[in-house]
C-alpha cells in the first residue's frame, strides 16, 4: 500500500529540538541537511514511484520521499548500499533530512536495491538531476553565465576481458541458452565445440603454457567457433532473436572477418567494441580503458559560494571530447542555464565546435538592423590550442565556399589568441571565438 508524507507538511513540534543539544540542532538547521529536507526532498518522484503500488491494498511500504531522498544522499554521500540502510535506521541527520521521525525506522539493502531498480526502469535518475540543479540555481541564487566543461571517465564494474576470453564466454552464453530451450539442436553441434565451450576458463583459455603459435592458434579456433554458430543459426527463427545470439553476432563483426572464405581476427579493432557480453553499452578508450564517460559543466564564476554542475551527460567510452560541444548546446536549449562563457581543454577547440555555437542556437530577433533568419549566437567557447603557431599570435576564420557558415551569421567571428583563463592552464594560446549574446555586443564585436 503506498505510503507519501508531503515534506512540506510540518508538524506543531519539532522532535529533533528537543533530542539534541542548541549547538548541535544549529549545525543541523545550518546545513546540508536543511536544504534537503525543506529545498530537495520535494522534488524526488515519489509520485512516479507509488504508481508501482495500490493505493489502499497491502502492507504500507516505506515512506517513499524518504526512499527516494536515501537514494539522492547515497549517491551524494558515496554510500555503499548497506551504509545507506544503517544511515536511514541510525543516522539523527539523515531521518531529520529525509523528514522521519528518530524512532523506530527501519531499511535493508534489499529494499534498496528494489528501489534503485525502480529508478532504472523508470529512467527517474536524470529528470532529478534537471530538477535539483534549477532548484539548486535558483535558491542559491548563482551566477550560471561562466561554466567549464570537462568529461571523466566511468569504469565498468564487469571483469576486464581480453580478445579470447570474450568471444569464448560470448559463445557460452549462446550455447547454455541453446541447450536449456532446444537440446536436440544442441546436441546436433560439432562434438569439439559442445566439448570446449562445457569445459572450464582455465581448459579452454589454458593459454599461459603455450607458446606465441599455441596462442594464435587458440585465437583462430575460438574465431572459427564463432564463425561457425552465427552462420549455422543465422536462418533458424527460434534462435536468430535470442540477445545472446544477437551479441554473438556483434562480436563477430567487431573482432573478426572474412577474407578468402577464411575467418580473420582483426589485428586493430579501435575503441567502439563490446569488452564485455554482460555490460553491452561499456565501450574501450585507449587511455582509460573499458566503461563511460561523462560530460560534466560546472559553474565557475567568482560570485558563487562554490561550483555547480548544471549539466551531465553520459556517453560510452569511447565517444570523443570534440562531439560533446553539440550536444551540449542541445541541452541548454532544452533545458536552460545556458552560459555566456565556456571554458573547455584543447580536445573541445575545432572549427566545427566554433561553427556549431552558432548554428544550433535558437533563433532571437534583434531589432530592424537584425539580418533575416540570422540566429543569436550561444556563447563564447574558449578552448587552447596544442602549441603556437609561428611568426604571428593571431589566426583567421575561413568561411567556406559551401554554405559560407560563418559569413551567414550576424555574428562577427573573430579568433584571438591571449592567455587563457583556463584554470590550470597559464599562458596557453587559445581560439577564442566571440560569439555576441545581445545587439549591442553584436555591434561591439563588428
Amino acid at each position: 500500500m503506498r505510503n507519501l508524507k508531503d515534506p512540506r507538511q510540518t508538524g506543531l513540534f519539532d522532535e529533533f529540538e528537543g533530542l539534541l543539544s542548541s549547538v548541535t540542532y544549529r549545525r543541523l538547521t545550518s546545513g546540508w541537511h536543511h536544504r534537503i529536507w525543506h529545498a530537495i526532498l520535494k522534488l524526488m518522484p515519489a509520485q512516479k514511484l507509488a504508481a508501482h503500488f495500490d493505493p489502499t491494498l497491502g502492507r504500507p511500504i516505506k515512506e517513499l520521499y524518504s526512499v527516494a531522498g536515501m537514494l539522492f544522499i547515497m549517491e551524494f554521500r558515496n554510500w555503499t548500499h548497506d551504509a545507506a540502510a544503517d544511515a536511514y535506521m541510525f543516522n539523527l541527520d539523515v531521518q531529520y533530512a529525509l523528514h522521519l521521525k528518530p524512532e523506530n525506522q527501519s531499511l535493508c539493502r534489499r529494499t534498496i536495491e528494489r528501489y534503485i531498480r525502480l529508478f532504472r526502469t523508470d529512467e527517474l535518475a536524470q529528470q532529478i538531476m534537471l530538477d535539483v540543479t534549477a532548484e539548486l540555481v535558483q535558491l542559491l541564487e548563482l551566477d550560471v553565465s561562466k561554466q567549464r566543461l570537462d568529461s571523466t571517465h566511468v569504469e565498468s564494474n564487469m571483469a576486464k576481458f581480453g580478445r579470447m576470453q570474450l568471444i569464448a564466454t560470448t559463445i557460452r552464453r549462446f550455447l547454455v541458452q541453446v541447450k536449456r530451450h532446444d537440446e536436440g539442436s544442441y546436441n546436433a553441434l560439432k562434438k569439439s565445440v559442445r566439448d570446449r565451450y562445457e569445459a572450464s576458463d582455465q581448459s579452454i583459455l589454458g593459454w599461459k603454457s603455450l607458446d606465441n603459435d599455441g596462442v594464435n592458434a587458440l585465437r583462430q579456433g575460438i574465431a572459427a567457433d564463432l564463425a561457425y554458430l552465427v552462420e549455422r543459426y543465422r536462418r533458424n527463427k527460434s534462435h536468430n532473436g535470442r540477445s545472446t545470439y544477437l551479441m554473438l553476432v556483434k562480436v563477430f563483426e567487431q573482432q573478426c572477418e572474412v577474407i578468402d572464405e577464411k575467418v580473420v581476427v582483426n589485428k586493430k579493432t579501435g575503441g567502439n567494441i563490446i569488452c564485455n557480453p554482460a555490460d553491452p553499452d561499456a565501450t574501450f578508450d585507449g587511455h582509460k580503458g573499458s566503461g563511460y564517460q561523462v560530460q560534466l559543466s560546472e559553474t565557475y564564476s567568482a560570485d558563487n559560494s562554490g561550483p555547480l554542475i548544471i549539466a551531465a551527460l553520459p556517453e560510452t567510452a569511447c565517444e570523443s571530447d570534440s562531439r560533446a560541444i553539440v550536444k551540449l548546446i542541445e541541452h541548454f536549449d532544452e533545458h536552460g542555464h545556458r552560459p555566456q562563457t565556456l571554458l573547455a581543454d584543447t580536445a573541445y577547440g575545432s572549427d566545427e565546435n566554433f561553427m556549431a555555437c552558432s548554428r544550433h542556437s535558437p533563433q532571437s530577433y534583434l531589432g530592424p538592423a537584425h539580418d533575416e533568419g540570422s540566429v543569436n549566437p550561444v556563447f563564447e567557447l574558449i578552448s587552447p590550442t596544442s602549441g603556437q603557431e609561428k611568426g604571428s599570435t593571431k589566426t583567421s576564420l575561413a568561411s567556406t565556399e559551401q554554405g559560407s557558415t560563418a559569413a551567414n551569421t550576424s555574428a562577427a567571428a573573430k579568433i584571438s589568441s591571449p592567455h587563457c583563463p583556463y584554470a590550470g592552464v597559464k599562458g596557453a594560446l587559445v581560439q577564442k571565438l566571440r560569439l555576441p549574446v545581445s545587439l549591442k555586443a553584436n555591434k561591439a564585436a563588428i
